[in-house]
């Protein structure tokens, strides 16, 4: 009877086992490195060079691969990388094609210093100046996270001549369940009430009537035509609407942020956007 019930555990038994173990175990191991709820820590990296007349000063963040490092996280480190190399200004030399292929740090800071290099290499009999405003180039970021998502934000300034230099902004948003790319705009089923909401804290951060003038708002729009930003993503405090300069108002305005907290956005955007539970 003993050697009955053992070969019914061997043949039988066991082998079921061994199948839901592997089913549920094993992806449940997979899962836990592949986490998308696990801490991240988001670190800022520098690329700093000061020769001549180049001022180079660039921040930009990229998340820390010493504690939790997998596929995903190197997917997201790498898109901004990609994004921070079609921030540099092209010139007859330094090309949109070489910017092609450039997803890391290291790859960054050469593509930086080829474009310093080429950008202000003296050309034949040109005039010398005494006094020259460096050739810069810097930008900052900021970043948010949560179980759903990844947001991040990153301005840049370039200076290369002229009146003023080039401003470039970009909100990054992913999905931490596979690290991909979107855009918040088609996500959003009312555009009305989001606009609603945008004029009503504009004029709040600012003291103004609802119904202010062109001359009171200085935009170059009027409030009821305030047009929804391509820039859109998280911070802290909620959803952040960014225009650029000459978006909706002149240079001397700056770049233009609305924020909209969490609460208020109830109906604003589509169910298929999992944000927050």
């Amino acid at each position: 009877m003993k050697r009955i019930y053992t070969h019914v555990f061997l043949h039988k038994i066991l082998p079921i086992f061994l199948i839901l173990y592997i089913l549920t175990f094993l992806p449940a191991c997979n899962y836990f490195l592949e986490s998308p709820h696990a801490k991240l820590s988001i670190q800022n990296k520098n690329i700093s060079y000061l020769k001549g007349d180049i001022d180079i000063k660039m921040d930009f963040p990229q998340i820390d691969t010493s504690t939790q490092s997998n596929s995903l996280i190197h997917k997201i480190n790498r898109d901004i990388c990609v994004v921070m190399a079609q921030v540099v200004p092209t010139s007859d030399k330094f090309t949109l094609e070489m910017k092609q292929g450039i997803d890391n740090p290291k790859q960054l800071k050469e593509a930086y210093i080829r474009w310093a290099t080429d950008f202000v290499s003296p050309q034949p009999n040109e005039n010398k100046v005494d006094f020259i405003i460096p050739y810069q180039i810097s930008s900052q970021w900021k970043a948010f996270y949560n179980d759903k998502i990844v947001s991040i934000y990153i301005q840049s300034y370039a200076f290369t001549g002229g009146a003023h230099g080039m401003f470039d902004a970009r909100f990054l948003n992913f999905f931490r369940v596979d690290s991909k790319l979107f855009e918040l705009a088609p996500f959003v089923q009312d555009t009305l009430a989001l606009m609603d909401l945008a004029r009503k804290e504009f004029c709040r951060q600012r003291a103004l009537p609802l119904n202010a003038t062109t001359e009171q708002t200085t935009l170059f729009v009027e409030l009821a035509d305030l047009p929804m930003p391509s820039l859109m993503g998280f911070t802290s405090k909620g959803l952040e609407l960014a225009y650029a300069p000459y978006e909706i108002a002149p240079w001397s305005t700056g770049a233009i942020t609305i924020t909209l907290p969490m609460s208020s956005l109830k109906n604003v955007f589509k169910s298929n956007l999992k944000l927050f539970d």
